[in-house]
């Protein structure tokens, strides 16, 4: 089903949660706020460089980075739980641990197909284009004011 731009604005808005179900049990996962977005970005910007074409060479340099992927686990989490969720914190094997962290490593006990088909769906569902729109927007009115100039030709300070 299309959903209209009205509906895709008022979820964000209004923070309609929306149900995903890992291993069983079910989640409810709210569209991100800005500081969620932030948030995943910063675990993003952790995974390592690598070359995604589909050759033997690719393949090799992907499992020789996997060490370097568990935060995996923490992306998709964040897309569960959002930034602003309230981290309880207990104690796991006399290592106090947050529910946010727990949830990761729960979430890299998946397959690569699950955790690749669940991190897919969160993004599908966190509606990002609309994160995106927002930033072309404010884009282009920097261009625009940045570009203005006087009468003299000198450019105008921005105020």
């Amino acid at each position: 089903m299309n959903r209209t731009i009205e509906q895709i604005t008022s979820d964000v808005i209004l923070q309609e949660p929306r149900t995903v179900k890992v291993n069983g049990k079910e989640y409810t996962v709210a569209p991100p706020s800005f500081a969620t977005l932030i948030e995943l970005s910063k675990y993003i910007s952790l995974l390592p460089d690598m070359d995604v074409s589909d050759d033997e060479e690719s393949f090799f340099e992907a499992i020789a980075s996997a060490k370097d992927c568990e935060y995996l686990g923490d992306i998709a989490a964040i897309l569960m739980l959002g930034r602003k969720t309230p981290v309880k914190r207990k104690w796991i094997f006399k290592k106090e641990m947050d529910s946010r962290r727990e949830l990761a490593l729960a979430l890299a006990g998946l397959s690569n197909r699950e955790l690749h088909e669940l991190i897919v769906e969160l993004f599908r569902m966190q509606e990002v284009n609309f994160f995106l729109s927002t930033l072309i927007f404010l884009k282009k009115i920097k261009m625009v004011r940045s570009t203005k100039t006087t009468a003299s030709g000198q450019l105008s300070p921005v105020s």
